[in-house]
């Protein structure tokens, strides 16, 4: 078995999602993300119904948000977090910080990064959800109905 470098396997690993039908839209949502070392994974629809300009537009919006991970909403809550925290010490007329003080200001913004982080991904699987549900809606008003 050969080994593949980092690079190789980061190419294989981040392959588009090729969504050919619209049930496989649906799965979407449940699939886990496959990057490695942050990449951004591009969604591929192969839907005819949809016009090409309309596919570009979704296929953008969904691989965003798909390969959303949360860093920056998470990053920007730890350095408020931090903020209010240093606002407290000031208002409370805190001299030179001593280690414990510095230590609990990183705590501090630990936690601020991992609510942001969990906020952000919430976010991004709800948009997710709701541009798939919203795809699916504009999909069958293109999709001939069955003929019985």
């Amino acid at each position: 078995m050969s080994r593949k470098s980092f690079a190789e396997r980061r190419v294989v690993q981040n392959d588009p999602i090729v969504v050919r039908s619209w049930e496989a839209l649906g799965i979407l949502t449940g699939l886990p993300r496959r990057t490695v070392g942050g990449g951004k994974i591009h969604i591929a629809l192969e839907l005819p119904e949809l016009e090409p300009t309309v596919r570009t537009q979704y296929e953008l919006r969904l691989s965003r948000l798909y390969s959303e991970c949360g860093c920056a909403l998470g990053a920007a809550t730890g350095a408020v977090f931090v903020g209010c925290y240093a606002i407290s010490l000031i208002a409370a007329g805190g001299s030179y910080p001593s280690l414990g003080i510095l230590v609990l200001g990183f705590v501090i913004f630990l936690l601020g990064v991992g609510v942001g982080k969990s906020l952000g991904l919430v976010r991004a699987r709800t948009a997710l959800r709701r541009t798939i549900a919203h795809l699916l809606q504009e999909g069958s008003l293109h999709r001939p109905e069955p003929q019985m």
